[in-house]
């Protein structure tokens, strides 16, 4: 999944590896790697219908590792 989210960054393969990928992470509580799954998704998909759920969990992400500044400008 991470070569097609990597060689296809604006397809929709890319972006249903990207989710797949993303929630693996948020799954199996790694908080830094669902950070930065879901920003990536966030940076390429800006106006996908769910680019709000994507900022909303890395920001939950963020707040997890008490990164509170970060997070509330992913709230915003």
């Amino acid at each position: 999944f991470e070569e097609i989210r990597e060689e296809q960054q604006t397809t929709p393969a890319a972006l249903s590896a990207g989710i797949w990928l993303a929630e693996k992470m948020r799954r199996e509580g790694n908080h830094i790697q669902t950070i930065e799954q879901y920003l990536w998704l966030a940076s390429r998909f800006p106006s996908h219908r769910l680019a709000w759920a994507f900022h909303l969990v890395a920001a939950e992400a963020l707040y997890s590792l008490k990164q509170t500044d970060r997070a509330v400008k992913q709230y915003e």
